[in-house]
């Protein structure tokens, strides 16, 4: 009796715990790309990271993503950054973003988080412009709390 009890409740939980993964796979659908910015924060930067997102690319909905990526200043002690950008665009034309970078640059952590105002083709390519607010002691001078850039987005499944 109890080895029948065990079998039945590990077909019944295979049964249920599949349902629940059919389902979810079958309503969450994701793209996932390369995402490039090019920026004048100060002085000029670039940035790159993996980029995760919902309808970029669809004219007809709104979408919305999530990168995480490495920003870089080439100066004569290259400042580098890593960051978190989510970003929210209503029928892909206009949008905003919010971004936590922390920027390093010989010993000293600059953390800001910057909210930045969307004009986009979809999602693929953003111009964008937005205003950083310092939350370190330490700042570094040759990073200015305005930023203007331009990023495009490299992504799969362009039509889903």
């Amino acid at each position: 009796m109890k080895k029948t009890l065990v079998i039945l409740s590990i077909f019944t939980s295979n049964f249920i715990f599949s349902q629940v993964v059919k389902n979810e796979s079958n309503h969450v659908k994701y793209q996932r790309g390369l995402g490039i910015e090019t920026f004048y924060q100060g002085n000029y930067g670039i940035g790159l990271g993996g980029l995760v997102g919902k309808n970029i690319g669809n004219k007809k909905e709104s979408n919305g993503a999530i990168g995480i990526y490495t920003d870089l200043f080439f100066l004569d002690s290259p400042i580098i950054g890593p960051r978190v950008k989510m970003t929210y665009n209503y029928v892909g034309i206009f949008g905003v973003s919010l971004n936590f970078c922390n920027y390093y640059k010989n010993g000293i952590n600059d953390f800001r988080v910057a909210a930045d105002l969307n004009f986009s083709t979809h999602g693929i390519m953003t111009f964008f412009i937005g205003y950083g607010m310092k939350f370190s002691e330490k700042h570094l001078n040759e990073i200015s709390q305005f930023r203007i850039g331009l990023n495009l987005n490299l992504v799969n499944k362009m039509n889903e």
